[in-house]
């Protein structure tokens, strides 16, 4: 549950389009 507060803070400093990326890689790694 904490990596979705870390996810959540990562878009806000990250670009969308780059956290979108990452969690799409994430999702597919698993």
């Amino acid at each position: 549950m904490n990596r979705m507060r870390i996810l959540a803070l990562t878009v806000r400093d990250r670009s969308l389009a780059d956290s979108i990326a990452f969690l799409r890689k994430s999702m597919d790694g698993r």
